[in-house]
């Protein structure tokens, strides 16, 4: 319809009239539409890419750096849109669950040579010590305990 009436009206006015983005129409009419889709087919090809080389585990926090320090120009919406359309979900690494001590076993236990009831007399003759693990943000921090009775 914009093409039959350009030649009697100006063309922006025609396409506010019409609904039509200005700027689309004159990438449609130079033949520069389809630049759009081949920089997207581009772009995703790159997505695939590095995702794969990331094993899969590149979300979208992680994956927007990556491509921009290749050089691709992209937001953040249609880069989740892109990954949304790719079906590109990052596997989620395992919770890390330490292992506490074991208490199940057929192992002979150690038993106590501390004397029970016993005053304790000198400086370094009797040791007491235990550990833990605390998470923190920064990741695992172990604290160990010696104390000197």
């Amino acid at each position: 319809m914009a093409e039959e009436l350009k030649n009697q009206f100006p063309v922006g006015k025609l396409c506010d009239q019409i609904g039509i983005n200005y700027q689309l129409y004159r990438l449609y009419a130079h033949g520069e539409i389809g630049l759009r889709a081949q920089q997207s087919e581009h772009v995703k090809s790159k997505i695939l890419e590095v995702f794969d080389e990331s094993r899969q585990t590149y979300g979208l926090d992680r994956m927007l750096p990556a491509l921009r320090s290749e050089g691709n120009a992209i937001g953040k919406n249609r880069l989740s849109r892109f990954m949304k359309e790719l079906d590109l979900q990052p596997r989620r690494r395992k919770r890390f669950i330490p292992k506490t001590t074991d208490s199940e076993h057929n192992n002979s236990i150690a038993s106590n040579i501390l004397p029970l009831n016993k005053e304790i007399k000198a400086v370094n003759s009797v040791w007491q010590g235990d550990i833990t693990y605390i998470r923190t943000s920064e990741g695992w921090l172990y604290l160990s305990v010696v104390l000197d009775s």
